[in-house]
Parts: structure tokens; sequence; C-alpha cells
């Protein structure tokens, strides 16, 4: 994920207002992420594993975070 786009994610997290696919808010910012091909969904990387399960991913598209 680009930095500009990483730390707009991040911006949104602070101020509360993402959530991952499931509904939960999250809380801590990412570190790192991978998006998928078409820049919809945003996947954390945690200790350089990518956590690729969907209901961990976030909305970009929902969050107005342009993925590139």
């Amino acid at each position: 994920m680009p930095a500009a786009a990483l730390a707009a994610l991040n911006r949104a997290i602070d101020a509360g207002g993402a959530k991952r696919l499931d509904g939960r808010n999250l809380s801590t910012p990412w570190q790192a992420a991978l998006v998928t091909e078409d820049g919809s969904r945003a996947y954390p990387v945690r200790d350089e594993i990518p956590i690729l399960l969907e209901h961990e991913a976030v909305n970009l598209i929902a969050l107005d975070i342009p993925a590139s």
C-alpha cells in the first residue's frame, strides 16, 4: 500500500471512522497493508505476516481512500 494511502487509513483509524468488514472499529494504526488488485480492500500486515482473512479487511472505497 502506498505511504499516502496508509497514512490516510491511519488518520481514519485515529478519528474512529475505520471499520473492518465484520463491522468492528479499528483502534490500532496499521504498519503495512496489502491492497486488492482493484484497490477496493486493504488487508493488514502484522509482524510481516499478511492477514488475508476477509473479516479483517477494510473497505477503502467506503473510506474514500485511493489505493494508488
